[in-house]
């Protein structure tokens, strides 16, 4: 949207015709891109998440990192840490997919 506001604001200062069509998403292709937008951001939100789980690893004393750690592996393993990292690839993939689809 930006682009065509750009591009008939410069259509107008150097007089040239404006015959821009302003294409919009309807229907099943709005769908799609925002499944697209969605599973980007669920991606790009678990990613965060498991970083910053992850980091508190490194944090604090020996004595208290280990104590931490016991509670979050434990944490980890109920949680499926190990997965839902590893289908990170796969949501972020499928947003692609979805958005070429659009």
């Amino acid at each position: 949207m930006s682009f065509v506001i750009i591009t008939i604001s410069l259509n107008a200062t150097s007089e040239i015709p404006n015959n821009i069509k302003i294409l919009t998403a309807t229907g099943p292709e709005q769908a799609i891109l925002c499944s697209s937008l969605a599973s980007a951001l669920l991606a790009a939100f678990l990613a965060t998440l498991g970083k910053q789980w992850l980091k508190l690893h490194v944090d604090g004393s020996f004595i208290g990192r280990n104590q931490r750690r016991e509670l979050k592996m434990s944490e980890m393993i109920v949680w499926r840490f190990k997965v839902v990292m590893e289908c990170l690839p796969l949501i972020r993939e499928a947003s692609f997919l979805l958005l070429g689809c659009a």
